[in-house]
């Protein structure tokens, strides 16, 4: 029989990993009796577990469409993105769906669906032989529901819009045959719901198509109504009788306005010449035939007037007569040209009352144009509204066609792609994978059980009679670095021990390899630095540019724990060249004296959230105002929350820069085997070591 001893172990003493290993061993028999008995119960309840055959079938969401069938299609057609594909997936899982696969395959007849046919059971037999009554049975077809939908399983294949359906069952032929008629129910139910709303769609449209067709014979007659009261007919052309009547009358109305001015202005003249006393220069007048004739015989008595004269003298009878005749001729010229003046004024007076009878026509018809548009505008108002609607009739009986006998030609959405065959492969219990799990669990627990087993020994049998209790571990003595500080001087606490650096980029490691030993050892350092204090400065015994790295590294650091971080450098050299950054003119010096702003004086570190404020020229921290102005600069770097770095130079080591109050803590950068000659007390004010290697 195995040992199960107690390991020997104190209270006092941590319990670490050789103690776990010594408690397995005492009570490894524990740990393997444990594993064997549950291995032996996983593999009799697995094997009495019933097998479980698996079919599955693919059905696919056809982009192929009937062209003839889709034309005039009621439903639109299925999406194919992401959320479709999972609506179809509920559709196929849904109860809807599983109750008409199991009215269409008797399955409420089937015990494996419906327990209430296998008899009380196991359950129902302990509960009545307890004396309790046996939970009521569902309804057998409900049962079956729940029992077959919970073995359907609906799933996405990759980015396609295929669908595998597969089924559970302890026969594989059944299997494949529910999973068949699960995809045959969906692509059917497809069908149906088209189908139905075609149907649907088509009685709504036929009512609405009637009751389209007596509103539009109610509107046409209205139209023709009021045409009728209203005495307003159409020409056939773009406008109306009344307006071609008042287009006829407005070009009448110009052309008589026209022979109006015109008269107007022959008369005017013809009054002025009668006035003048030169009727005889009106153009009427000169064309006259009877004006003619009496120019013609005014002209003859002038001839022989003057023949008289000369043959008769003024006085003679003949001479006389003539003058007698030429008055009375010039007498009835005069009364011609006025006759013609008067017909010249009867036809001015016959063009202006033509003219008054146009403009009067004009208002008659204007007045009948304005009662006719506005009886006009109620009859483009039924125009419009019977016209509407029998647009709306036309387009609803042009959909009615397009949709009428689709019964026939209705395609599905999907197709099935591949049928379920029945599976040889059994699908669950996997009983090899159970068995062979069941190994570790067996393990965890025996081992669980013998680490309490060892937890609740008597303090008694943990510990044989003349044990002694093991001695405490040692505790970490620090290392000495005797070359770096003589043995006679007080030796600080080692802070951190870190590789050697030569460069900057050793403070890279920080941001580029924070799980490597240096960035870890600058991490942890830089955490407990922050957390203790707000101003740290780190020196050295020489011009060390491993110093300035390592201030570098710590600022990095810092910015990666959450907080602000400035990094002042008091002496050369600076990072500036070695960051890429030019040298600033202005910088630390420069801020002490007050010729410079703090925020003229900083550069950010290309890499980090760090502000680095360069040395600038030369400054001697043992005057009185450089030290004041320290002591502000330091003060406000505090009170924001600043976490402040100095690359304090070896000219610091006894300026009391070191020491509070400006810092709260010191370091010394040393590196082993390079130790000055002499120290003469430059350890005071230094509060730990970083030694590099």
């Amino acid at each position: 029989m195995a040992d199960v001893r107690p390991v020997v172990h104190s209270v006092d003493q941590p319990f670490d990993w050789s103690d776990f290993t010594r408690a397995i061993s005492c009570r490894r028999g524990t740990v393997f009796w444990t594993a064997a008995i549950v291995v032996a119960l996983t593999s009799l309840i697995v094997m009495r577990l019933p097998s479980l055959f698996t079919s599955s079938a693919v059905v696919m969401l056809d982009q192929q469409k009937n062209n003839v069938a889709d034309s005039s299609s009621v439903l639109s057609t299925l999406p194919n993105d992401a959320a479709s594909v999972q609506n179809q997936i509920q559709i196929l899982t849904s109860r809807d769906l599983a109750g008409k696969v199991v009215d269409r395959l008797g399955l409420d007849r089937d015990a494996e669906f419906n327990p209430s046919l296998a008899g009380p059971g196991l359950k129902g037999a302990l509960l009545a032989s307890l004396g309790f009554a046996p939970p009521p049975a569902a309804n057998g077809r409900d049962a079956a529901i729940d029992a077959l939908r919970k073995k359907v399983d609906a799933s996405a294949l990759g980015l396609s819009t295929s669908i595998s359906v597969g089924f559970t069952a302890k026969d594989p032929v059944k299997a494949a045959k529910i999973a068949n008629a699960v995809v045959d129910t969906y692509v059917a139910g497809q069908i149906e719901t088209k189908s139905m709303a075609t149907k649907k769609a088509a009685a709504w449209m036929n009512a609405r198509i009637d009751q389209l067709s007596r509103q539009l014979e109610e509107e046409e007659i209205a139209v023709e109504n009021y045409k009728n009261e209203h005495n307003l007919v159409d020409s056939g052309q773009a406008a109306s009788l009344i307006e071609q009547q008042m287009a006829t009358i407005g070009t009448q109305m110009v052309t008589a306005q026209s022979d109006l001015a015109e008269k107007q202005a022959v008369y005017e003249r013809a009054e002025a010449l009668m006035r003048s006393g030169r009727p005889a220069d009106l153009t009427q007048v000169v064309s006259s035939e009877l004006m003619v004739k009496l120019r013609t015989q005014e002209a003859d008595l002038v001839k022989e007037e003057a023949d008289y004269a000369t043959r008769y003298g003024a006085n003679h009878p003949k001479m006389v007569a003539v003058k007698t005749q030429k008055r009375d001729l010039e007498n009835k010229i005069a009364l011609e040209a006025s006759r013609i003046t008067g017909a010249m004024a009867s036809d001015v007076a016959v063009a202006r009352a033509h003219l008054g009878s146009l403009q009067t026509s004009m208002k008659r018809t204007g007045k009948q144009s304005n009662g006719d548009n506005l009886a006009r505008v109620t009859l483009n108002a039924l125009t419009a509204k019977a016209a509407s609607t029998r647009q709306m009739y036309e387009s609803f009986v042009s959909k009615l066609r397009g949709i009428q006998d689709q019964d026939a030609i209705q395609s599905s959405e999907s197709r099935i792609i591949s049928h379920a065959a029945p599976s040889a492969q059994l699908s669950s219990p996997h009983r090899a994978l159970f068995i062979a799990a069941s190994l570790p669990f067996g393990l965890l627990l025996g081992i669980l059980l013998a680490l309490i087993g060892e937890r609740f020994a008597t303090a008694k049998s943990r510990r044989p009679a003349g044990a002694l209790p093991p001695s405490p571990p040692p505790s970490f003595t620090p290392p000495v670095y005797a070359p770096t500080v003589p043995v006679e001087s007080a030796m600080p606490p080692v802070w951190a021990e870190l590789p050697a650096v030569g460069t900057v980029h050793a403070a890279d490691a920080v941001l580029d390899a924070p799980f490597s030993p240096y960035a870890a050892a600058i991490s942890t350092l830089a955490q407990k630095l922050a957390a203790g204090s707000r101003v740290v400065a780190l020196t050295s015994f020489e011009p060390d540019f491993g110093r300035s790295v390592t201030a570098l590294g710590l600022a990095r650091a810092s910015t990666r724990h959450g907080l602000s971080c400035v990094l002042i450098e008091t002496g050369m050299p600076s990072l500036l060249p070695q960051l890429g950054l030019n040298g600033s003119p202005a910088g630390f010096a420069e801020v002490l004296s007050g010729t410079v702003g703090l925020t003229n004086a900083m550069v950010k570190d290309p890499r980090s959230a760090v502000y680095l404020m360069p040395a600038g020229r030369p400054v001697d921290l043992r005057l009185p105002l450089a030290r004041n102005r320290l002591l502000e600069l330091l003060s406000y770097f505090r009170k924001t929350g600043v976490f402040t770095l100095i690359d304090a130079g070896p000219g610091c080591l006894d300026t009391g820069l070191l020491q509070p109050p400006f810092c709260d803590a010191a370091a010394l950068v040393v590196r082993t085997g390079g130790a000055p000659p002499r120290l003469n007390g430059a350890l005071s004010g230094i509060s730990g070591l970083i030694v590099t290697r």
